[in-house]
């Protein structure tokens, strides 16, 4: 699907290069939704041949992640500890 990338990269391209493109609201919506089509081809058309378990666990390291750095946000006191907390959930997701 050779569409799906171009669409994201002239979006993008469009977003990043144009002011008014980012501020005007009905454009800028309308490129955020072809950038966001547009990269979910891309990510269906790579887990499309992937391994069912590959997959899955890229999903499982995606949920420690997130609910990593939804724990060290709720205690952490000063953005720190936060970049810290986020190193040491990084390493373990990577580690898993």
């Amino acid at each position: 699907m050779v569409l799906c990338p171009v669409v994201a990269l002239v979006s993008l391209i469009a977003l990043v290069c144009s002011k008014s493109a980012r501020y005007t609201v009905p454009t800028n919506y309308l490129l955020l939704f072809l950038f966001t089509f547009g990269e979910t081809g891309i990510v269906a058309e790579v887990t499309s041949k992937l391994e069912v378990f590959s997959v899955i666990m890229s999903i499982a390291a995606l949920a420690l992640v997130v609910g990593i750095l939804f724990v060290s946000a709720l205690f952490t006191k000063i953005s720190a500890n936060l970049f810290r907390n986020l190193s040491i959930g990084i390493l373990l997701a990577v580690a898993a």
